[in-house]
């Protein structure tokens, strides 16, 4: 019964396009397997990792062209990061104006998921973007950005508080249905007059089509520290990590339309999660059977 649920639900198209400055390699071949991140900069203050996985052979035994096209992506760009241009002594604007600019290739780009895992029974779930083609751009064309275009099925839309009040953007709890039944939690952020319009024509428990930001910032404040003497100074580094919807379809997906999910699909493929998905990366950590999952009620989503 649970291997039927994984092939009842229609996987949503889910389009990540990221273009900037390469800043990083951190991927490995080993084993007939590229695998690790590719580091984008998108801005002074924006970069993004991107997760790579191909094996050299494809599952009917025919060469991988994601293996060779990652291959290539070793050899002839590993030199040619940020990282790599200041480690041979560049400053970092030299490194910036020789580093090599990439986007995420492929007809559909990356895609919005989910890295998760155990460390012993404590679980850890981070958004994530993964791709396996990149492509060099060597024209003009060359225009930074982190985006998202994606089918989800909202399950809550609420307001956002922070210390007591409401700060006036609306927070959306999603899920992505993604390759072979596997459902993802995701979550998504709206201001002003998008979040406006959301909770006036949006509703939960329906299946809509979002696009918007990715969003991941580095700011390094620095604050004065009274003090006699040399002055002091305090360095903090505050993080933005957010999904943030700039745009989607006029309205949702009505129950007659082939595309939309319903509550009972969602449900469905929600219990395989919970029973199969999350205790066999529990499993996978311990090296040992651990019968059901201790650990659900740390699991990001929602229970129906």
């Amino acid at each position: 019964m649970a291997e039927s649920n994984k092939t009842q639900i229609r996987q949503a198209d889910n389009s990540v396009k990221i273009e900037g400055l390469l800043r990083e390699l951190r991927i490995e071949e080993k084993d007939d397997v590229i695998s690790g991140d590719v580091i984008i900069a998108t801005d002074a203050h924006s970069e993004h990792a991107v997760r790579v996985y191909a094996t050299r052979l494809t599952r009917d035994s025919k060469p991988n062209t994601a293996y060779k096209g990652l291959q290539t992506l070793i050899a002839e760009c590993k030199e040619t990061s940020i990282a790599a241009l200041m480690k041979e002594g560049r400053t970092l604007d030299e490194a910036h104006a020789m580093a090599t600019k990439i986007r995420i290739g492929g007809r559909t780009g990356g895609q919005l998921g989910r890295n998760e895992f155990y460390v012993g029974e404590e679980f850890v779930s981070r958004p994530s973007v993964s791709a396996n083609y990149f492509h060099r751009i060597i024209d003009n064309s060359f225009e930074p950005k982190a985006v998202f275009d994606v089918e989800v099925y909202i399950e809550k839309m609420r307001k956002e508080i922070k210390d007591g009040e409401e700060t006036g953007r609306l927070l959306i709890d999603a899920i992505i249905p993604a390759y072979n039944g596997v459902v993802i939690p995701m979550e998504f952020v709206a201001e002003g007059e998008i979040a406006d319009y959301l909770e006036a024509n949006y509703e939960p428990r329906k299946t809509s089509s979002l696009s918007g930001e990715i969003i991941n910032i580095a700011e390094r404040v620095i604050t004065k520290k009274a003090s006699f003497g040399k002055e002091r100074e305090n360095v903090e580094v505050n993080f933005t990590r957010e999904l943030r919807i700039t745009g989607g379809d006029p309205e949702q997906y009505d129950a007659e339309n082939p595309r939309a999910y319903s509550t009972e699909q969602i449900q469905a493929a929600w219990r395989v999660r919970e029973s199969e998905t999350l205790p066999a990366l529990l499993k996978k950590a311990q090296g040992k059977d651990t019968g059901k999952n201790k650990k659900n009620e740390k699991a990001p989503g929602f229970k129906f």
